[in-house]
Order: structure tokens, then sequence, then C-alpha cells
């Protein structure tokens, strides 16, 4: 599974989620997979410079 497709499928938990702690927790793994994520644009961002 990408980092794209794990963002996405705990955004949907999320949407679904009736329990607070259950939220709290897919919350973190969201913000936690967000940043990898974000890291991982960076780093092909910076790779594509790097070929120019």
């Amino acid at each position: 599974m990408t980092i794209y497709q794990q963002v996405q499928e705990l955004r949907a938990e999320l949407g679904n989620c009736n329990n607070a702690e259950e939220c709290r927790q897919i919350e973190s793994e969201l913000a936690t997979a967000k940043r990898a994520l974000a890291a991982q644009d960076d780093a092909f961002e910076a790779w594509l410079k790097a070929l120019e």
C-alpha cells in the first residue's frame, strides 16, 4: 500500500468512526501518514530539480 492509499484509507475510517478514543487514534495515524506523504513529495520534488 502506498502512503497516499494509507492516507485515503485513514480518512475513510475517520469518516465512519463513532468512538472518540478510536477517532483520536485514527487522527494521530492520519497526521503521521500526512507528514510521511509530504516528506515523500518533497524528496520527489528535490529529485526532479536535481535532474534539471
